[in-house]
């Protein structure tokens, strides 16, 4: 997540765009409990990601 994040400042291109939402949306919905213990341990991490691809 943190790489995902740290590209994300560096405003990926549309198609590698996509395939983080898919991919960071899927782990969300398949592990919410993996996903929130994750995001707790990098809080403004969880707000870019939250921001960009709404996780």
């Amino acid at each position: 997540m943190v790489q995902v994040a740290s590209i994300v400042k560096n405003q990926p291109s549309p198609e590698l765009d996509s395939m983080f939402t898919t991919l960071l949306q899927g782990f969300k919905q398949h592990n919410e409990t993996g996903w929130a213990a994750q995001v707790a341990a990098f809080p403004s991490i969880q707000e870019r990601l939250e921001a960009h691809y709404d996780v």
